[in-house]
């Protein structure tokens, strides 16, 4: 498996992103469901819209149809190295606040 920094460096930007919709509810025994609904709600959305805009524009335009042919489709690896990134953000981030480390208040 070949180690590409833009996927993994994607995946670490994301898991910060989510980290502070999951940790609040986690650490002060809220409603987890709540957020978890969110975030799934918010990936649909927008994968719903690009696949519309992907269908629409193959459809209308030849134009469209050729940018849509050199479009990037991610692979597995791809998806296993954004996961590394994720999984390593978690350790990291994880190991500092619990060490010590870093206190959030």
């Amino acid at each position: 498996m070949t180690f590409h920094a833009k996927p993994y460096a994607m995946g670490a930007v994301m898991f910060a992103m989510m980290l502070p919709m999951l940790h609040g509810p986690l650490m002060t025994g809220g409603d987890l469901s709540v957020s978890l609904i969110l975030f799934a709600l918010a990936h649909l959305a927008v994968a719903l819209v690009l696949i519309a805009k992907a269908v629409f524009g193959a459809r209308m335009s030849p134009k469209v149809r050729s940018l849509l042919s050199k479009v990037h489709r991610p692979s597995r690896q791809h998806f296993a190295n954004m996961l590394a990134g994720a999984a390593s953000t978690f350790a990291v981030v994880h190991s500092l606040v619990h060490s010590g480390a870093v206190s959030w208040t």
